[in-house]
């Protein structure tokens, strides 16, 4: 190789890494997929991965309801319920997050709750933001995302029937079975909040008319 095509590669490989090291320098930290150790917070993850972490946290299936009936007689309260908004609430402790959804009760079908009125529905994970929010934009703020495995957010603006069990705090409700009490009722067909389609009330209810699945789910709370 002769020095003059010597030169020109070392100045390709020169310019490559002059290069590199600005898009380095300029490219937002990549969330990553973590695991929270059993001391770790949701800060220091995501401080160990650039500032932004990813974190798949399982839903609690350690009972598994088999139909509406059990569902609901496992449940204090069955609605449906208009979503009109949601906030991420990170515990004292920092080791976990939760997103409250602001739920409107268009009908009471279970339980001594009334129509119209306003409540809370916790669900675990969400994204927790780190640092004064009037210091930093968003994209600047250390944060974790939180994800519930195998469950469907709920939407802002969407109709749900939820089974509901209540929390310690009064006014506020956990869905019963985790992912397997929320259902979309806002089209003329169901969409489980559940994505594991081996689940039996996924199974017999998804994709299903929601005028007949309301049906079902009256006739399930009936005497419970």
């Amino acid at each position: 190789m002769d020095k003059r095509r010597l030169a020109v590669i070392l100045a390709l490989a020169a310019l490559i890494a002059v290069t590199l090291g600005i898009w380095l320098r300029l490219a937002p930290p990549r969330a990553v997929l973590a695991q929270q150790s059993s001391g770790a917070t949701l800060r220091d993850i995501a401080k160990g991965n650039g500032g932004k972490a990813s974190i798949v946290i399982q839903p609690d299936r350690s009972i598994i309801h088999l139909d509406l009936v059990d569902l609901a007689k496992a449940s204090d309260v069955v609605v449906v319920a208009q979503i009109e908004g949601n906030r991420c609430v990170v515990s004292s402790d920092e080791r976990s997050v939760t997103t409250d959804y602001n739920v409107t009760i268009a009908e009471a079908i279970k339980g001594d709750v009334r129509q119209g009125s306003a409540t809370v529905v916790g669900v675990p994970g969400g994204l927790a933001l780190f640092e004064d929010e009037h210091a930093l934009p968003i994209a600047e703020r250390t944060q974790a995302h939180v994800l519930l495995r195998g469950f469907i957010k709920p939407k802002n603006g969407a109709t749900y029937v939820l089974f509901l069990r209540r929390e310690s705090v009064p006014g506020r409700f956990e869905i019963t079975g985790g992912p397997q009490g929320a259902f979309d009722v806002s089209t003329s067909a169901v969409v489980a909040a559940d994505m594991v389609t081996t689940d039996p009330l996924v199974h017999n209810h998804d994709k299903m008319s929601s005028t007949v699945f309301l049906q079902l789910v009256r006739a399930a709370c009936a005497g419970h």
